[in-house]
């Protein structure tokens, strides 16, 4: 028990995203070093009634949603996915946004409990925020004749400038505002030009107009902007082009809040992958260690001599823990998580020493079902360069799925045999197998075959 409430609340606290967990009667547990903050100017906080909780940070009503939403979940173990939370921080008095959700758990001690995620997303509010207000001062700028206003001559070729196009470019204003064209064409960034002067002779030949964005170097200070330009062309009475009227908008704030709201946003939805794998992963893979360790200790309870039994178990029991120690490692890795990686870690290991780990991993559940297990392993030992935990992981599973889809009382062959250069272990069953329609995709993360298909193709199963 001591152990299993350890193992909840380290798992809690190398949790990646703010958490907290609250029990039976909404009082708050734990709360993570990643929510810690948040709860800031609630002290105490632990063992605290939720309802008090919520209605310091967000005041009475949206602290009684809250409450309300996160008792739905306790009472229905339906998982809440909360759609834009965007509201007034009670205590703070500054607007605040989250993406957050509730989830049922079994707590240590037998007890049904909530636990909650919630990711900060308040920055991404303020880009998206910055964005449309750098869109609207777009428009303002417009209507305010700021924008900046260029005409060219075709037939003198004279080119002038208003005020604007001087400050634009950081450039200062000449008399009556008579530029050279290498006053433009000289601050364009150069990997642009090309295209933008076969834009505006494009114009110019058809005497219509046209829009493009381009980068430019001002003058002055060497900044680089982003310039939107407009251009139109006006004809003489012949039908020929006469002038070209053009206008310049400097739009860099408004391209950087949008790449800023992009980069958020890809951030926020990366954050939720690794998040949704991480806890999918955590509960799939910790499940295969437990069955066997709580054998072990039911057999050591009604043992009371250290007899042959009393050893092999006490090593199976320290195999299969230093598995799931290894395990918890990786899980709990935020560094790695965050980067997407596990590391392999790789030694010389006798191949069926892995195969006999998870046999003893998945004997519990093969016991259970009344299988007979054959185990076909090579006289002479077959060494492999390997991560010890990962081929148990691999092997485990494959007899875990054979154990539960044979009927009970069939038959598991596991076998372990050398093919030139290769090492082979192979796990077939008696069961209903897999449909070929399902075999491209039985390597997707946790993907599960619908037991009705399953039913339709019976015949001897064989998992490779």
């Amino acid at each position: 028990m001591v152990q299993k409430a350890t193992l909840f609340s380290s798992l809690i606290a190398q949790a990646p995203l703010g958490t907290y967990v609250v029990d039976g009667q909404l009082r708050v547990r734990q709360v993570n070093a990643h929510a810690w903050p948040v709860f800031a100017s609630v002290q105490p906080v632990i063992g605290r009634e939720l309802g008090e909780v919520m209605e310091i940070l967000w005041g009475p009503e949206v602290g009684r949603r809250c409450v309300e939403i996160v008792r739905a979940t306790l009472a229905t173990g339906e998982r809440y996915v909360s759609s834009a939370f965007t509201e007034t921080r009670h205590d703070l008095g500054t607007v605040q946004a989250y993406e957050w959700e509730a989830q049922r758990v079994t707590l240590p001690d037998g007890e049904h409990g909530v636990v909650c995620y919630f990711h900060d997303t308040t920055r991404g509010m303020q880009a998206m925020a910055a964005l449309r207000a750098s869109e609207q001062r777009m428009r303002l700028a417009t209507e305010a004749t700021r924008v900046g206003i260029w005409e060219w001559n075709i037939a003198t070729n004279q080119i002038r400038w208003d005020a604007e196009m001087f400050r634009i470019y950081g450039i200062t204003p000449t008399p009556g505002g008579v530029v050279e064209y290498t006053d433009w064409s000289g601050a364009v960034v150069a990997e642009d030009l090309a295209v933008n002067e076969a834009v505006l002779r494009d114009t110019v030949e058809r005497c219509g107009h046209s829009r493009r964005t381009f980068r430019i170097r001002r003058r002055d200070d060497g900044e680089c902007r982003d310039i939107e330009a407009v251009e139109t062309v006006r004809t003489s009475s012949q039908g020929h082009a006469e002038w070209v009227v053009g206008t310049n908008l400097d739009i860099t704030e408004r391209t950087r809040a949008e790449a800023e709201a992009r980069r958020l946003t890809a951030e926020l939805a990366e954050s939720s992958r690794r998040k949704d794998e991480f806890l999918a992963t955590l509960a799939h893979e910790l499940r295969n260690p437990l069955a066997p360790l709580r054998t072990g200790l039911q057999l050591l309870r009604a043992s009371s001599q250290r007899d042959e039994d009393f050893e092999r178990v006490c090593s199976m029991m320290e195999r299969q823990l230093g598995h799931m120690v290894h395990l918890v490692d990786d899980l709990l890795d935020v560094s790695r998580i965050s980067r997407g990686k596990l590391e392999l870690r790789k030694h010389r290991i006798g191949l069926a020493v892995a195969v006999t780990s998870a046999v003893e991993t998945s004997r519990p559940l093969i016991e259970a079902n009344r299988h007979e297990l054959v185990m076909n392993l090579p006289a002479q030992p077959i060494d492999v360069e390997a991560d010890m935990t990962r081929l148990v992981q691999s092997f485990a599973n494959l007899l875990n799925n054979a154990a539960k889809f044979t009927p009970e009382g069939g038959r598991i062959q596991v076998s372990v045999e050398r093919e030139g250069p290769l090492a082979v272990v192979s796990v077939r069953d008696s069961g209903i197998g897999i449909p070929p329609e399902a075999l491209p995709e039985i390597f997707d993360l946790f993907t599960q075959v619908d037991r009705s298909a399953r039913a339709i193709h019976e015949r001897p199963g064989h998992r490779p």
